[in-house]
């Protein structure tokens, strides 16, 4: 499938499955109610409550998500994750997601350290009256661009394990066969590195948008605040996930 194709399907996805909207929706909304009632209750049993109550919420939407990918290369409802598998599937899916985020942030502030640009990153990042700037003249400066560029080919790297591992998550419900460097290889060489590459980077800057008009949404009241957690998220949710069967499918 062509990355138009991909797109434009990925969007109307949520639309088209709307049970799974409304469910998925309903889930955000008990998750966001678990969290106000954390942030301001001085009950301890009713703190733990929230926190156990959280994680297994947030185990059973990714397993939720992570079907989608698993649907996408179904022809026929061969299999459908019920509410246990949703929450185990979900738990492999976070300990896939947190390394993928937690290897590259530990690597980036080592090198940061080591190189001593930490300075660097924030003559890059201006925050003033307008909010958080670019300081493009800053960035080309020095040798702190290479560190700069090889810190993001690292994030990339694990974009790339991330998102393969949790497709191949969906199909085999393994840990350890999901995580599979040589097969993660070689599923990357099978969608196209190119391919894939562009896929990445036009789904970036969709997140962000998305992210910026969900982030204004959300402060607006405790109106905006329904509409975030019970459309906006959940909507970004599926079409990210939807994309990520799509481009796994090639």
């Amino acid at each position: 499938m062509d990355l138009k194709s991909n797109f434009k399907e990925s969007l109307m996805y949520p639309i088209r499955n709307y049970k799974k909207f409304i469910l998925l929706g309903t889930l955000f909304i008990i998750l966001d109610i678990n969290t106000l009632v954390f942030l301001n209750s001085d009950n301890p049993i009713l703190t733990i409550f929230c926190v156990i109550d959280s994680i297994i919420l947030l185990s059973i939407i990714m397993g939720d998500l992570i079907s989608i990918i698993r649907e996408t290369r179904l022809t026929t409802n061969e299999f459908e994750f019920g509410w246990w598998e949703k929450f185990g599937i979900g738990v492999k899916g976070f300990l896939i997601s947190s390394f993928g985020i937690a290897i590259p942030l530990i690597l980036f502030l080592l090198i940061t350290y080591i190189t001593g640009t930490g300075e660097y990153y924030f003559d890059i990042l201006e925050v003033g009256v307008n909010g958080l700037t670019i300081n493009l003249s800053v960035m080309f400066n020095d040798y702190s661009f290479i560190v700069l560029l090889i810190n993001l080919f690292i994030v990339l790297l694990f974009i790339y394990f991330t998102v393969i591992a949790l497709a191949r998550l969906s199909h085999t419900n393994n840990l350890l066969e999901s995580v599979n460097i040589k097969k993660i290889i070689e599923d990357l060489k099978n969608i196209g590195i190119i391919h894939f590459t562009l896929w990445v980077l036009i789904m970036f800057i969709l997140m962000i948008i998305m992210g910026i008009v969900c982030d204004k949404v959300y402060y607006i009241s405790y109106v905006g605040l329904i509409i975030s957690s019970y459309i906006l998220v959940p909507y970004i949710a599926m079409f990210l996930f939807k994309s990520i069967g799509n481009e796994y499918s090639i």
